[in-house]
């Protein structure tokens, strides 16, 4: 089969996206993919696809001039493979991307406007597609209108079937719901998500409790398909006294962080940490003003893949946090964070802090998988027992590599794509 990726970010072990997409697909042969991405990215992967095709927000701009190209495609032998990280936006455009991320409706109306006028459809995408000549197209889902109708029109325009995957909610939850233009932008945006399930002939989704909502809410057949993660095979290491947050820290999980290391240093274990090491490419000023040691965080910046693995050998856990905040609750209600599945698999036994209800809170407290801490106000006195009980520590651990095996081996995970998609193909 000839599988066309569309998606917001590059298939890269650098970014959450590109990291899930790459564990979808690790069990396919780079003859079988191509990707259309928007983000200004490099390819740096060359495990499963060396097709890709590029067209960034600066092309939607400058399209309207005459005599420029627009659109960058690469093949093999330009995948950048020595580089740490994926992203270029550096200087003003990584300006631009760090106020994007604010998410108004005047940026996603704005956004959206200049895309949907934008001549996307070159000719150098036309050829491109035609010397792929596409099975199917593979959409990974976000949270702007614009991408959802280039991945319906080349499915439309190609006559071939479409696959969505949601690995967030967008849809039951309006996050700019009160605010002017909230509603209109939202309204807007839903119009495409719905022209695009028309087409869609498969929805994916990270997990049970979406799988359930979205099958009330589109007339699609809607399936579970997890994330993705492999077993290290590297040699034992004994655990460090190190405590470990890896990841992005959007959507205010930085305040629980700075709870966390607050309760931590409160605490001042004599042999225990002081603080949590914190590895993440934040770099938004008011945010970083607050990852100091006085609050209990010591932040060391990106950390490179390649470097994940020694940070969790001399960590004694890893920590995900999710806000208690109202509005990110709701935002964040039915997603599954990408970094857990390789926690569950390979990591140090894991210390959640966020409210119940959240789908990726439920998921560990469900299954014992991690130590889960739900009352902000018990945070010391729940801290401190999971630093004196090792056969809690032992118990949780235990419980994460069966769940691991149950539902992230990445080798399941890529064949139910494959499997999926052949019968979506063929029917």
């Amino acid at each position: 089969m000839k599988i066309l990726i569309v998606s917001h970010n590059v298939l890269s072990p650098s970014s959450g996206m590109g990291k899930t997409l790459l564990s979808y697909f690790s069990d396919f042969d780079p003859s079988e993919l191509s990707q259309i991405y928007i983000h200004s990215e490099v390819p740096i992967d060359a495990s499963v696809c060396t097709r890709y095709f590029r067209f960034t927000d600066t092309d939607a701009l400058f399209a309207r001039l005459p005599g420029l190209r627009i659109g960058r495609t690469f093949g093999a032998q330009e995948i950048e493979t020595d580089r740490n990280s994926s992203r270029t936006d550096t200087g003003h455009m990584g300006d631009l991307y760090q106020y994007g991320r604010k998410r108004s409706p005047f940026i996603y109306l704005i956004r959206n406007l200049i895309w949907k006028t934008a001549f996307w459809n070159t000719k150098l995408l036309k050829n491109w597609l035609a010397d792929f000549r596409p099975d199917a197209v593979f959409f990974a889902a976000g949270d702007y209108a614009f991408m959802y109708d280039i991945a319906r029109r080349i499915a439309e325009k190609l006559e071939i079937p479409m696959i969505t995957v949601c690995l967030d909610d967008y849809y039951c939850n309006n996050t700019n719901a009160g605010r002017f233009l909230g509603g209109a932008a939202h309204a807007a945006f839903m119009r495409s998500v719905r022209r695009a399930m028309q087409r869609t002939r498969l929805l994916l989704v990270i997990c049970d409790a979406m799988q359930a909502r979205y099958s009330e809410m589109f007339s699609v057949p809607c399936r579970t398909l997890y994330t993705g993660a492999f077993r290290r095979e590297t040699e034992p290491a004994p655990a460090g006294r190190q405590i470990s947050y890896i990841g992005n820290l959007g959507h205010l999980r930085h305040r629980e962080l700075l709870q966390l290391g607050r309760a931590l240093k409160s605490l001042a274990l004599p042999d225990g940490p002081q603080v949590i090491d914190v590895y993440s490419a934040e770099k938004r000023p008011e945010i970083l003003r607050e990852l100091t040691e006085e609050n209990g965080v010591r932040f060391h910046g990106m950390a490179a893949p390649e470097t994940v693995p020694g940070i969790m050998a001399q960590s004694m856990a890893v920590v995900h946090v999710e806000s208690f905040d109202p509005r990110e609750t709701a935002r964040v209600k039915y997603s599954v964070s990408t970094k857990i599945a390789d926690s569950l698999m390979n990591g140090p036994p894991m210390i959640a802090f966020g409210p119940q209800g959240i789908a990726s809170i439920d998921y560990l407290q469900a299954h014992h998988a991690a130590f889960v801490i739900s009352d902000p106000a018990a945070l010391p006195e729940v801290l401190r027992r999971f630093f004196a009980d090792a056969a809690v520590r032992e118990e949780i651990l235990s419980n994460a590599r069966a769940l691991a095996e149950a539902n992230h081996r990445g080798d399941v995970v890529s064949g139910k794509v494959r499997a999926w998609l052949q019968e979506v193909i063929e029917t």
